[in-house]
């Protein structure tokens, strides 16, 4: 539901070029539920983004951080390690960042059943 506010995804209908960011796109009635455009009813597909679905495609960035912070702070011999792991820490969260913005922007939200934007291209 959230992700009709975010800013980096292109929301417009690819038959009419309207912005769907805040319309409804409905289902319509029947056994296969098709998306249409309420503006000029021409046939969506919905494409969610990859890193929204598999959280590990995150977590890769933070989590090297994450684990050297744990292993400073459980082994008291380790303790060393803290300052180059919140380093680490906050490095990955830039990267995560950056990742985020550089993935996302302009990401086609809808695209026609019939285009070749559905496999994965921007």
């Amino acid at each position: 539901m959230l992700s009709e506010l975010d800013p980096l995804m292109d929301f417009r209908c690819p038959h009419c070029a309207a912005s769907l960011r805040l319309r409804r796109v409905r289902r319509q009635p029947g056994p296969e539920g098709r998306l249409v455009c309420p503006r000029c009813a021409g046939e969506l597909v919905e494409r969610r983004h990859p890193a929204i679905a598999n959280n590990w495609l995150w977590s890769r960035f933070y989590l090297p951080g994450v684990l050297l912070c744990a292993l400073g702070i459980f082994l008291p011999s380790l303790a060393w390690l803290l300052p180059f792991a919140v380093a680490v820490l906050l490095l990955g969260f830039v990267a995560l960042l950056i990742y985020v913005v550089r993935e996302r922007w302009g990401w086609k939200r809808y695209a026609a059943p019939d285009s070749s934007v559905d496999s994965g291209g921007h």
